[in-house]
């Protein structure tokens, strides 16, 4: 029952969102990963809103939506950092399949995701933007806009070379 009431709403969160009317119900690992994190979430406090948890889009240019699950997004109320700190939160990313399926995820921690002209663009920073960081604190890492490219020939998704990246705003 807490499995059909956590997908219900995932659901009802995604349409709020307008991300159910791009693709429909998401793939089964999908689902997996956000009801493990409510499971988790339970164990602390209470599932809370989801707006923004999931986003979608066609990362790769195939056609079919892909899945972009940002865990910094979902609200345990009662345990606010269970899934971020000082080191941001993970982004999760899954290319969708014509079955309906999806693949295996990219997953990387970031201090924030977003679609902006058809790539997903993560925040990170220090060497992921091409910063020397040997001496540094963590403090004084440089952050940085970096996109996710898909490369065809493995099928996945990874960074763009750090040539891509762009200051944050």
């Amino acid at each position: 029952m807490r499995g059909m009431r956590s997908a219900a709403i995932l659901v009802a969160a995604l349409t709020a969102a307008g991300a159910a009317r791009a693709q429909g119900r998401p793939p089964a690992p999908v689902l997996a990963a956000v009801q493990a994190m409510d499971t988790m979430c339970r164990e602390f406090g209470v599932p809370g809103d989801k707006t923004g948890l999931l986003r979608v889009a066609d990362l790769n240019g195939d056609g079919v939506t892909d899945w972009v699950l940002d865990e910094g997004a979902y609200v345990c109320e009662g345990a606010a950092s269970l899934f971020g700190g000082s080191g941001g939160s993970q982004v999760s990313v899954w290319a969708g399949r014509r079955d309906g399926g999806a693949s295996e995820p990219f997953t990387h921690g970031a201090f924030g995701a977003e679609i902006d002209g058809g790539r997903l663009w993560l925040m990170v920073g220090g060497e992921m933007c091409g910063q020397k960081t040997a001496g540094l604190a963590r403090a004084e890492y440089e952050g940085c806009r970096r996109p996710l490219a898909w490369d065809a020939r493995a099928g996945r998704f990874d960074f763009a070379p750090v040539s891509d990246a762009r200051p944050l705003e």
